[in-house]
């Protein structure tokens, strides 16, 4: 019989531990040879957790009574089912939203702040600089250094040439230039 306040843990954890450990070994498999790990690790070790949660809930489901919390809280597990399995059947596919959960939460912060923007134009400027801080943490960059960077070389950039400065395009280009500690030549102390 499965406990429900261990739910959580028989749902992912152990399974993500040992698929880390496996992916470590193969470093460099390719992103589809990644997700094939992935899913087949789902398949080996989340599909009978999974049917063993859905066996319990209908047990459960005949025990309580039907307008009970815990009756409702069964029905919405038991209609949710299939969304909750579709990651075992995709390696790519993350187990939880938590990065959508995440982007969304700037937007809940805004709304609060929004109104106080000043004007549309204004407020149409903080959407954009939204955007691109979302942008250039989605893309691993420094959101700091990528602010300080930009506005240095954006003035003397044609209008042609400004697809440079968004942070996919920017990240690449600022990993290829060298920095400023290597270009500088060793001194010698005599």
């Amino acid at each position: 019989m499965i406990h429900y306040q261990r739910l959580p843990t028989l749902l992912g954890r152990r399974p993500f531990w040992e698929g880390a450990e496996l992916l470590n070994q193969n470093p460099a498999a390719s992103p589809d040879r990644r997700h094939e790990i992935i899913r087949a690790l789902r398949q080996k070790k989340s599909q009978p957790i999974l049917a063993k949660i859905k066996t319990w809930l209908d047990a459960e489901q005949k025990l309580v009574l039907p307008r009970s919390p815990i009756a409702a809280a069964i029905t919405y597990m038991l209609n949710q089912r299939i969304a909750l399995c579709v990651y075992v059947t995709a390696g790519f596919l993350n187990i939880d939203n938590n990065a959508a959960e995440r982007a969304l939460k700037r937007v809940a912060i805004g709304r609060k702040n929004w109104p106080f923007a000043g004007n549309d134009e204004a407020a149409k400027s903080h959407a954009n600089l939204y955007t691109l801080l979302s942008s250039a943490q989605r893309h691993g960059l420094d959101p700091q250094k990528y602010l300080t960077s930009v506005p240095g070389k954006i003035g003397q950039t044609p209008l042609s040439e400004l697809d440079q400065f968004l942070p996919d395009v920017w990240r690449a280009e600022d990993h290829a230039e060298p920095t400023l500690a290597s270009d500088a030549p060793a001194s010698v102390n005599s």
